[in-house]
C-alpha cells in the first residue's frame, strides 16, 4: 500500500479523500453531526435511515465531457448531495444547481405515484460567496413576495472563510469545530484539535492513515483544470491592465493554494510568498 505523500499535511477539500474519510463507516457520527448543524434534519432520523449512495451519476451535464462520481445520501425524506469546493469560478454555481436539480428530476420514473422527496445540497465552499457574516446560507425557489415556492430543493453554502468570526450560537460552535478538519491542514495541529471528541478522532484516524489504494476514482483533477482555466480568463475578461501582482492577490483572498496561483498567474513560489 503507498501512502499518500506528505503525511504531515491533509487535505478534506479534496472529494476522493473525503470520501474516503468521511464516509469510511467509523467516520458515521461525525457525518451524522455535520449534516445535522448544517440542515437541521433531527439527529435520530439521520442515524437511523442515512445511507450512502455514492454511485456514478446517470445525471447529464451539457458539454461535461466525462462523468462524475459524486458526494449522494439518502435518508428518509430524500438525498443530499455534497459538493467540495475548493476554488470559485464563474460556471461552479451553474454546474452544481444543475446537478442537484438534475438528482432532483430523477427521483421520479414516468408513470409513478408522487411522493414528495427532498433534494439537498451542501456545499462546503473554501472561498467567501455572500457578503455577510452568516457561516451557512439556506436557499429555496421563492416567489416575487420572497414567500418559499417549495421546500423540495434546498440548497446550503457553508462558507470556511467565516468559522473565524468570534461571536456564535452555540450550534454554531459545534459546527466550527467539526469544519476545522476542513481548514486545518497541518496533521499535528489537528490532533489537539480533535483530542476528546470521538467523532472528530475518528475522521482525524482515518485520515492520516489514507493510502492511495483507497482513494475511489475521482474527477478532483478534471474540475481543478476547469476552474484554474476559467480563473484565467475571467482575470483577463475583467481587466487585461490587471497586472499578475494584483491578480495573485484577489486569489489569496478566494484562499487558492499558492502553487495554483503560481500556474495560474506564472509567478515563482518566492515571488508569491513576498506579495502574501
Amino acid at each position: 500500500m503507498n501512502k499518500l505523500t506528505n503525511p504531515k499535511q491533509v487535505n478534506l477539500m479534496m472529494d476522493s479523500v473525503f470520501k474516503a474519510a468521511v464516509l469510511d463507516e467509523s467516520c458515521r457520527g461525525y457525518l451524522i453531526r455535520l449534516v445535522n448543524l448544517i440542515t437541521k434534519i433531527d439527529k435520530e432520523v439521520l442515524k437511523e435511515n442515512l445511507t450512502i449512495i455514492n454511485n456514478e451519476s446517470s445525471v447529464q451535464i451539457i458539454n461535461e465531457k466525462r462523468k462524475t462520481k459524486d458526494i449522494v445520501l439518502s435518508y428518509r425524506d430524500g438525498i443530499i448531495n455534497l459538493e467540495m469546493n475548493r476554488f470559485y469560478y464563474e460556471s461552479l454555481i451553474i454546474r452544481n444547481t444543475n446537478y442537484i436539480t438534475g438528482l432532483h428530476s430523477t427521483m421520479h420514473k414516468t408513470g409513478e405515484k408522487y411522493i414528495k422527496l427532498k433534494s439537498i445540497q451542501i456545499n462546503i465552499d473554501s472561498f467567501r460567496l455572500f457578503d455577510d457574516d452568516l457561516l451557512v446560507h439556506e436557499i429555496y425557489l421563492r416567489d416575487n413576495d420572497n414567500n418559499i415556492y417549495t421546500d423540495s430543493l434546498i440548497i446550503y453554502h457553508v462558507e470556511l472563510e467565516k468559522i473565524y468570526k468570534k461571536c456564535y450560537t452555540k450550534a454554531d460552535k459545534e459546527l466550527v469545530k467539526l469544519l476545522q478538519l476542513f481548514t486545518e491542514r497541518d496533521v499535528d495541529k489537528l490532533k489537539k484539535i480533535v483530542k476528546g471528541d470521538k467523532d472528530m478522532e475518528n475522521v482525524y484516524n482515518k485520515l492520516v492513515h489514507i493510502t492511495y489504494d483507497e482513494l475511489p476514482d475521482s474527477n478532483d483533477e478534471y474540475w481543478d483544470e476547469i476552474a484554474k482555466k476559467e480563473i484565467r480568463e475571467q482575470g483577463v475578461k475583467e481587466g487585461i491592465s490587471i497586472n499578475k501582482i494584483d491578480i495573485a492577490k484577489n486569489l489569496f483572498k478566494r484562499n487558492i493554494p499558492i502553487k495554483d496561483i503560481s500556474e495560474i498567474t506564472g509567478l515563482s513560489i518566492s515571488e508569491l510568498n513576498n506579495i502574501k
